[in-house]
């Protein structure tokens, strides 16, 4: 199991995961941008969230790409490997919506 997990690690090239980094980066730089501009127009939470839903796809694809190639070369499957990015950028754009929901 450690082997496995040694291996797993070193698997992942620092140039990958540096490039993983940027994009996580630019993904979350442009969510809150979002938000920034929607607080800023006045928008209510259920514009904001309309609006985030289709906002940042450029950036969420190339973070999602990165991710789930790092996953997968630390031995998840295909499919694990999409799931598991799918969830965490549902999770981040939720994390922002409800961000927004809370009173200034």
């Amino acid at each position: 199991m450690l082997l496995e997990l040694i291996l797993a690690a070193q698997s992942v090239s620092p140039a990958l995961l540096a490039q993983a980094d940027s994009r996580n980066e630019a993904f979350v730089a442009c969510l809150f941008s979002v938000s920034r501009e929607a607080r800023a127009g006045g928008l209510s939470a259920d514009q904001f969230e309309s609006k985030l839903s289709d906002a940042c796809q450029t950036e969420q694809e190339e973070l999602r790409t990165v991710s789930v190639r790092i996953l997968q070369l630390r031995g998840h499957s295909a499919a694990e490997a999409a799931d598991r990015t799918a969830r965490l950028m549902r999770d981040a754009r939720r994390s922002v919506v409800t961000a927004y929901r809370q009173p200034l």
